[in-house]
C-alpha cells in the first residue's frame, strides 16, 4: 500500500531551508520533510535503531577484546588466581558504555 499523501502550505523561509538542505544532501523534499517530522514527533526510523544497535555491538566487541587481552596478560604474568584490578576494570568499562536508555533494545514503534 502506498504511503498516505500530505499537502501543506509552508512559509517561504521553510521552503528556502528545505531547498538548501536538498542541495546540500541530495535528499528529496519528501525525505527531508519525513525526517523532520520523525524528529519532531520522536519517531525513530529502522535505520536509526539499526545504527544504535551497531554502535552498542561495537562497544561490546571492544569490551570483549579488552577482557581477552587482560586475560592473556594475566596468564603470561602468572596472575591467573589473583583478582587484581580485573573486576573493577570490567565494571568501569561496562558502566562507561551503559546508560538508562540502553536497558534493552526498544521494540519498533
Amino acid at each position: 500500500m502506498p504511503n498516505p499523501f500530505l499537502g501543506v502550505r509552508i512559509p517561504p523561509e521553510i521552503d528556502e531551508a528545505i531547498a538548501a538542505r536538498m542541495k546540500e544532501t541530495g535528499q528529496s523534499k519528501s525525505e527531508i520533510t519525513i525526517a523532520a517530522l520523525r524528529s519532531y514527533l520522536g519517531i525513530t526510523s529502522c535505520q536509526d535503531r539499526l545504527s544504535e544497535v551497531e554502535q552498542r555491538l561495537s562497544a561490546l566487541e571492544n569490551i570483549a577484546g579488552e577482557l581477552y587481552r587482560l586475560r592473556q596478560a594475566e596468564r603470561t604474568s602468572g596472575l591467573e588466581n589473583t583478582e587484581s584490578l580485573k573486576s573493577q576494570d570490567i565494571s568501569t568499562k561496562i558502566e562507561s558504555h551503559h546508560s538508562p536508555h540502553h536497558q534493552g533494545i526498544d521494540e519498533p514503534s
